[in-house]
């Protein structure tokens, strides 16, 4: 028998366990009352668990724009630290700014919003230069697959369709830099900001000919993000 205090919350709330000669024995055997197999007893395995649970999240308690690990980022993408931190200062200032607009499909920038934010013309500029490339092409028509994320205890799986697919590799073609490229993930997925970045930056390092293999189907890519910053991309299945 285990000691008090390291039941699980639902043997120490069954009626039956408390009711058995066993649970009677071990409380007396301890001078405990059965009825003193108190609240506080289960509320704190109840907290112990749970945190237990959380921790195995680096997220868990992660603020929404926690920075990710750039030296760990930087030793998988061959970016250095310095040009990593600068992309992601970029990032979080044009991230809310963007966003998937549902009738056309496109990828749009709110340049007023920004400007009045304070982000500088010259960033607005470029932002609206990289998503024009890919916009105004016809490669956002006759989508297959699925826009989507989930969270593994591995890390998170993300879905892109071959349309939102084509347009991240239109900005990898056309030199956009992972500011620009996590934007515009994080404005299809729902996907923590680091998440979005580490993708990004991933994509980056592999290039968009890798992205463009996997799209060959034309039902979009799978995107498995480890918390170790590794990239694992598959073809979707239509």
């Amino acid at each position: 028998m285990p000691e008090r205090g390291y039941f699980s919350p639902e043997l120490v709330q069954n009626k039956f366990f408390k009711e058995s000669d066993s649970a009677k024995k071990y409380f007396r055997r301890r001078k405990i009352s059965v009825k003193r197999c108190t609240r506080r007893s289960v509320i704190a395995i109840t907290l112990i668990i749970c945190l237990l649970m959380l921790s195995f999240s680096p997220y868990a308690f992660a603020a929404k724009d926690a920075e990710p690990d750039f030296n760990t980022l930087s030793k998988e993408t061959g970016f250095t630290v310095k040009k990593l931190k600068k992309e992601w200062k970029l990032f979080l200032n044009i991230k809310d700014y963007m966003k998937l607009d549902d009738e056309s499909g496109q990828i749009i920038f709110d340049d007023k919003a920004a400007l009045k934010a304070g982000l500088t013309q010259e960033i607005v500029d470029k932002v609206q230069a990289d998503l024009k490339k890919i916009n105004q092409s016809e490669i956002l028509e006759n989508c297959g697959g699925i826009n989507g994320s989930a969270e593994y205890s591995w890390g998170w799986r993300v879905w892109l369709d071959s349309c939102e697919t084509n347009g991240i590799i239109g900005l990898l073609t056309a030199g956009a830099g992972v500011a620009t490229i996590a934007a515009a993930i994080a404005a299809v997925v729902s996907i923590p900001a680091a998440v979005a970045f580490g993708i990004a930056a991933g994509l980056l390092a592999i290039g968009a000919g890798v992205l463009t293999y996997y799209n060959r189907t034309g039902c979009g890519v799978i995107m498995d993000y480890y918390y170790t910053d590794v990239i694992i991309i598959q073809s979707q299945k239509c």
